[in-house]
């Protein structure tokens, strides 16, 4: 899937896209999109974060009704970590915050206020920074030498119109 266009709108060094459309994270279409800090290369058809904290700038059309940011994926959850808690700042704002114990997939979802983006051009600006402070290291636990610190597996992004507004 190629970058989504919106009105002209396009911020340099941001994930670029249009609300109402699901983004894929790995090679086929996020690539490394937006992704500022704390991710591991991207896979087929996901990115995992690397260490505590994880960086994405989104750019799109900055809507003046409420949107649902949805990310779909998996917490790493193995005998060693048996949970992983995610907390969620949009631009500097604490959005939301999840206590994960099961290895299955998983949609996180905040409600996203008109207020709560930044203005740059006809863009809107949304700084997510992922705070996944039970990233395990995975060659602290197994031999492969993997010394990615994962926590979070993503898979998909969208930003939707709230529900009272779609």
């Amino acid at each position: 899937m190629a970058e989504t266009s919106g009105r002209g709108r396009h911020v340099a060094g941001a994930l670029n896209t249009d609300i109402g459309v699901v983004r894929c994270f790995g090679g086929d279409d996020i690539r490394e999109a937006g992704m500022v800090r704390g991710w591991a290369a991207p896979e087929d058809a996901h990115s995992w974060n690397d260490g505590p904290e994880a960086v994405l700038v989104l750019a799109a059309d900055r809507p003046d009704f409420p949107c649902a940011l949805v990310v779909e994926g998996a917490p790493l959850i193995v005998p060693a970590r048996q949970r992983q808690d995610a907390t969620l700042y949009v631009n500097g704002l604490r959005l939301g915050f999840w206590r994960l114990t099961e290895a299955r997939t998983t949609q996180l979802e905040v409600l996203v206020e008109p207020s709560h983006w930044l203005a740059r051009g006809d863009a809107g600006v949304l700084t997510l920074a992922w705070h996944l402070p039970d990233s395990l290291r995975l060659s602290s636990i197994e031999a492969a030498g993997d010394d990615r610190e994962l926590g979070f597996c993503f898979r998909t992004l969208a930003l939707f119109p709230a529900p009272h507004e779609r």
